[in-house]
C-alpha cells in the first residue's frame, strides 16, 4: 500500500505571492431540520433591493431588503418585508442575487452560524454608504451569511414541506445525516448505529452517503459506523430535539499509506515542502484539504487514511507557488506534463 515519489525537480519562481489569510469555511450544508432549532428567524422570501456596490468584496456594509412570502419562525405574522445584511466585514459574505427566492435562516445580530468551522471578520472600511431609500433604522436587521444554511428555494422544496410540518407540529423527530470519506466523496453502505436511552438504532448509507432513523425519541444519541477498510476517527453524540432532528456529516478515514521521499536535482532531500494529493475517480481528479503534510528533515513524507484507488502527488498542482513553496507545478516521479505523471495505485485491505 505504499507509493514512492522518488525526485523532485524544482523550478525556482521569479515571483512569489503572499496572500491575506481570510477563510470561510462551512461544514456541509444539513437539511432544514438541522438549523431550525438554533436560527431565531426562518422564513422564505426574496431579494427586491441591494446597496451592493459591485465590487464583490465583502469589506464593506451591504443590505438587502427581502420580501417575506412565508414565515416559519420568529418575524410577525403579516411582515411582508424585512432587511437582510449577508455577512458585511467578515469572509462569509454571501451575494444574493436579485429576483431569486431564498429559504432563510437568519440571526438577530452578528453571530458565527452553527454551521461555520472558520469565519475571518475584519475592520470596517472605506466610504460609509448613504442610507438605503425605505430603510428604517429602528427595524432588526437580520444576518444571513454563508453558512447560515439559506438556500436557493426552488431547489428546496423537501426542506420548505418539512418547515411547514415542523410549524403545524407534524414533524417527525428523527436522526439524519451523511457519511463521507476523507476526500468528501459519499460512502454506500455504512453501518450506522444511534445509541441512545431506549437501545441502539441501526441503519444503512443509500449510493449518495445519506442516511435516517425515524421517529425516534428527543434526546442525546452518540454515534458510531461500521464499514471494512474505514474508520471514525471520534464518535460524535448529537441531541434530537422534538419535532426537529439531529444531523451530523461523519468522515471516516480509510486505511492505506502513502509514503516516499522527496529530493532534488541533485539528489538531496528537499525539508518542510507540502505536498498536494489528488484522487483519481474516473475522469475526475480530486484536490481535498487532507491537512497540511509536510516532508520531515530527511525528505521523506507519509499520509494516512486513504481509501483504495489511484493518486497522483506533487508539488503545487493547484495552488501557486509562493513563499513556501517557491517551485512550478511537479508531478511525481518528477515531470511537470501531468500525462507523464506516475499514477500510484493503492489496493484494498
Amino acid at each position: 500500500r505504499k507509493g514512492l515519489f522518488g525526485r523532485v525537480i524544482a523550478f525556482l519562481c521569479a515571483l512569489t505571492l503572499s496572500v491575506a489569510g481570510f477563510a470561510c469555511e462551512c461544514g456541509g450544508a444539513g437539511p432544514a431540520c438541522a438549523y431550525v432549532s438554533s436560527a431565531p428567524v426562518v422564513f422564505v422570501g426574496t431579494p427586491v433591493y441591494s446597496d451592493e456596490d459591485g465590487s464583490g468584496t465583502f469589506l464593506q456594509r451591504t443590505l438587502y431588503k427581502f420580501t417575506v412570502e412565508e414565515i416559519f419562525k420568529g418575524l410577525p405574522e403579516g411582515t411582508t418585508e424585512i432587511w437582510v445584511d449577508p455577512g458585511s466585514y467578515t469572509s462569509c459574505y454571501a451575494e444574493y442575487k436579485l429576483g431569486e427566492k431564498q429559504l432563510v435562516f437568519a440571526s438577530e445580530g452578528k453571530v458565527f452560524p452553527v454551521d461555520t468551522a472558520a469565519m475571518t471578520v475584519a475592520k470596517p472600511a472605506g466610504k460609509t454608504k448613504p442610507i438605503p431609500p425605505g430603510f428604517d433604522a429602528k427595524m432588526p436587521v437580520y444576518f444571513a451569511p454563508e453558512c447560515s444554511g439559506t438556500r436557493d428555494a426552488d431547489l428546496a422544496s423537501d426542506d420548505i414541506a418539512w418547515l411547514r410540518s415542523w410549524k403545524k407540529g407534524d414533524a417527525r423527530t428523527r436522526i439524519q445525516g451523511l457519511v463521507v470519506d476523507s476526500f468528501n466523496w459519499p460512502l454506500r453502505g455504512v453501518k450506522v448505529i444511534a445509541k441512545g436511552d431506549a437501545g441502539s438504532l441501526i441503519t444503512t448509507t443509500d449510493a449518495a452517503g445519506a442516511f435516517s432513523i425515524e421517529p425516534v425519541q428527543p434526546g442525546k444519541y452518540d454515534l458510531s459506523t461500521s464499514l471494512a477498510n474505514y474508520h471514525l476517527s471520534w464518535n460524535p453524540q448529537i441531541m434530537v430535539l422534538e419535532h426537529a432532528c439531529g444531523y451530523e456529516r461523519l468522515s471516516m478515514g480509510a486505511e492505506g499509506i502513502l509514503s516516499g521521499t522527496v529530493v532534488d536535482k541533485s539528489g538531496r532531500p528537499v525539508t518542510k515542502l507540502e505536498l498536494e494529493i489528488s484522487q483519481i475517480r474516473g475522469t475526475e481528479e480530486t484536490f481535498p484539504f487532507i491537512g497540511h503534510v509536510t516532508t520531515r528533515a530527511n525528505g521523506s513524507f507519509r499520509y494516512e487514511d486513504l481509501p483504495a484507488g489511484d493518486y497522483l502527488i506533487g508539488v503545487n498542482l493547484e495552488s501557486q507557488p509562493g513563499v513556501d513553496t517557491p517551485y512550478a507545478r511537479t508531478y511525481a516521479p518528477g515531470v511537470s506534463d501531468r500525462a507523464q505523471a506516475q499514477l500510484i495505485h493503492l489496493a484494498p485491505g
